[in-house]
């Protein structure tokens, strides 16, 4: 669970509504509907579908990889997610500000009542974050461009 002060959340919030006026439609593609409005897992399941239907018309066989992105914020690489920011156009002041929200955070754990010494995140984006889904889907807009540079025959939603 994070904690985020409401001056924090109001902040995160400012910086997701800038963020929306540099991060086009190339940078996080159409594929990804979980930071575009009007969109839901009902239309991944009927591209899904679309997708099942003309490779059975085809002949074509189907392969087909399900990620749990439960802990999926966890993940995030602060150092490649700030480079994509730049990359992608989004000024150094603004970069900074979001770099900011993530620095010196500090967690613990509470198991059976106990509560650990705090440590500090070093990795991911925060959870509870107005941020955190449009940072995740940059971030992973860049792995999948990568993974898929240099494409093999087939069909790519």
């Amino acid at each position: 669970m994070s904690l985020l002060s409401i001056a924090g959340k109001m902040f995160a919030r400012i910086l997701l509504y800038i963020l929306y006026t540099h991060i086009t439609p190339e940078v996080v593609p159409e594929t990804q509907c979980g930071t575009r409005g009007n969109r839901s897992t009902v239309d991944m399941i009927f591209c899904l579908r679309q997708l099942q239907e003309k490779c059975t018309e085809q002949d074509r066989p189907l392969y087909m990889v399900f990620v749990d992105y439960s802990k999926a914020f966890d993940t995030v690489g602060r150092t490649g997610l700030w480079q994509q920011l730049r990359k992608h156009g989004c000024p150094e002041k603004f970069t900074t500000m979001i770099e900011a929200l993530h620095t010196e955070m500090l967690a613990n754990v509470s198991v059976g009542g106990e509560v650990s010494e705090s440590f500090g995140v070093t990795n991911g984006v925060t959870q509870g974050c107005a941020l955190a889904p449009m940072l995740f889907s940059i971030f992973q807009s860049a792995v999948l461009d990568e993974a898929f540079r240099d494409k093999v025959d087939g069909v790519y939603i």
